[in-house]
């Protein structure tokens, strides 16, 4: 591969990179769809290395254009590392940001009244654990009276839309843990094409050279 063919192929992984990110912001219609974003993904994967290697060899081939492959090698270099650090450092950011997500949903709150609903022995924090809880999961619980009894706490108008708010920011929060969570698989995925591809390129190339070699 001449250095010619190498900038050539480095231009189209440029602009193979841009379309994958921008494109599916202008034409998400047709570049968001998951297996086209799947497919742009994979052949980047494999020009970057390719890219990579055939510089490398180029360098020694065409000592007259050292620099220009030189020059190729290093940028090929740069996106390939780029895009790993990006897919290494993204998915542990984006887990991170999912726990964070588990603390803003009142659901993990209900244990911890549940445990000073049981733990108290004062009515009155009965009533508002009682009214706690169905604030944050829409739950009914019985909770104890001044006499000992027990009767099943009834909401107020109020409690009810506090409910209501509660219910809808849990499912937005969901929704979204739910996105970031695939997000951070396609993010293992594709951090794994990356290194795969970039093992298999090179192992086929060495191998193809050796047996260049042999031939000559």
């Amino acid at each position: 591969m001449t250095p010619a063919t190498i900038q050539r192929l480095l231009l189209a992984a440029v602009i193979l990179l841009l379309t994958s990110s921008e494109g599916k912001k202008v034409l998400p219609s047709i570049l968001g769809i998951n297996y086209v974003q799947w497919g742009l993904a994979v052949i980047s994967s494999l020009i970057l290395p390719v890219g990579i290697f055939y510089s490398i060899r180029a360098i020694f081939i065409y000592p007259e254009q050292r620099r220009q492959s030189g020059f190729a090698c290093l940028l090929f270099s740069a996106i390939f590392s780029l895009m790993l650090i990006c897919y290494g450092v993204g998915s542990p950011l984006k887990m991170g940001l999912s726990h964070t997500l588990d603390d803003l949903s009142s659901e993990h709150l209900l244990p911890e009244l549940l445990h000073g609903l049981q733990s108290s022995d004062s009515p009155e924090i009965h009533l508002k654990m009682a009214k706690s809880i169905f604030v944050c999961s829409g739950i009914q619980i019985p909770y104890r009276l001044e006499n000992g009894a027990y009767t099943v706490y009834q909401p107020t108008k109020q409690d009810q839309d506090l409910w209501n708010g509660t219910k809808a920011t849990n499912e937005e929060i969901a929704t979204i843990k739910e996105q970031q969570n695939w997000e951070v698989k396609q993010m293992q995925y594709l951090m794994g094409l990356y290194a795969v591809s970039f093992f298999i390129v090179f192992l086929i190339g060495s191998l193809h050279l050796m047996y260049q070699r042999k031939s000559a």
